[in-house]
């Protein structure tokens, strides 16, 4: 297909797009940050925590993002011209101190893909804004001493470190 597009959801996103197009200078490629999917099932969560709407997929919902790779923000969200803003705000401010697993599961120590959604609900109660992307890449993007002092900092906001392997 001459015209398509070229979809990259692999990392390292933006070399992985600058190589094709390097490579491949007319190329139409474009790369895209699958944790903004993450978001969107969060506020799916949030929906039947706070208002007792259950089954709405992530799909079902209209989002507006902004931002780069790993530092994504939603400007805009709802269902159903519901604004899941203040959704979101009762739910972060309901989670802030424990975070939210899935089902309960408090692995993410193990699992560096997985996290409490911590640094999530700490920069939208510091901002107002609703961020997309996993705690651990939200954490990069921050004054280091805000999350990443230490690991063992890190580990307080129930995230942890991507290896260096």
């Amino acid at each position: 297909c001459p015209g398509a597009f070229v979809i990259n959801y692999t990392n390292p996103m933006a070399l992985c797009v600058r190589v094709l197009y390097d490579t491949f200078p007319g190329i139409r490629a474009v790369g895209c940050c699958h944790e903004v999917f993450h978001t969107q099932t969060i506020l799916c969560r949030a929906l039947a925590d706070i208002r007792g709407v259950e089954g709405v997929a992530r799909r079902d919902l209209r989002t507006t993002v902004q931002g780069v790779n790993h530092f994504t923000y939603l400007t805009e969200a709802s269902y159903r011209s519901m604004d899941l803003y203040p959704v979101y705000r009762a739910f972060a401010d309901r989670y802030a101190k424990t975070g939210y697993t899935e089902g309960g599961d408090d692995n993410w120590m193990n699992r560096y893909f997985q996290c409490a959604h911590l640094v999530k609900f700490d920069l939208f109660r510091r901002t107002g804004q609703i961020a997309a992307a996993g705690d651990r890449h939200l954490a990069e993007f921050n004054p280091a001493p805000r999350y990443l002092r230490s690991p063992e900092m890190a580990h307080s906001f129930k995230f942890t470190l991507t290896p260096v392997s």
